[in-house]
């Protein structure tokens, strides 16, 4: 096992198809790719400038499934950056504004990339209103509808009834799925 130290904040690590080691310097704004044998930097990608606005974490470095692009998480920058290798050419960066990205997780046919924000927060189930009382209120405010009427004709009734009917079937195949 070899250890090399590097300047700049080191966050994300990925390795490339040759065993090139891309290490995200969150300090510096960059990433570089490491020689493994010797530890020799061969190349450096300034993503953004410290000094303008020093926000890209570089958080997550992955590759894809040949490794052909390094696909980098920025953070709070609420961006992600997809890098061509092994020339390390910035092929896109994605922004999202208003949410942080965590991680970003290349699909394995390629197609898709999937940002991660904020972590998952279980949401509580409710029943609010009518929902406590009745399980279709919905329902409930239609049969009030057909129902309630000052005059009842005999093709209202008619009307009335055949529209209980019908929402009563539409339940049963409504809670059938």
């Amino acid at each position: 096992m070899k250890r090399w130290s590097i300047a700049g904040e080191p966050r994300g690590v990925a390795l490339g198809a040759d065993g090139t080691i891309y290490v995200g310097l969150a300090q510096a704004q960059a990433v570089v790719a490491i020689d493994p044998k010797s530890g020799t930097v061969r190349n450096t990608l300034v993503l953004d400038s410290a000094e303008i606005a020093a926000t890209k974490e570089l958080v997550t470095l992955r590759t894809n499934r040949d490794a052909s692009r390094l696909y980098i998480a920025n953070g709070s920058d609420e961006s992600a950056t997809i890098l061509d290798l092994p020339s390390m050419k910035i092929v896109r960066e994605i922004t999202i504004e208003g949410e942080s990205i965590r991680d970003a997780l290349p699909d394995p046919k390629g197609r898709y990339l999937y940002l991660l924000g904020r972590p998952y927060t279980h949401l509580e189930f409710r029943t609010p209103f009518f929902y406590r009382y009745v399980r279709h209120p919905l329902y409930v405010g239609w049969l009030l509808t057909f129902w309630a009427t000052p005059v009842m004709t005999i093709a209202h009734l008619f009307f009335a009834f055949m529209t209980t009917v019908y929402i009563v079937v539409a339940i049963q195949f409504e809670e059938a799925d």
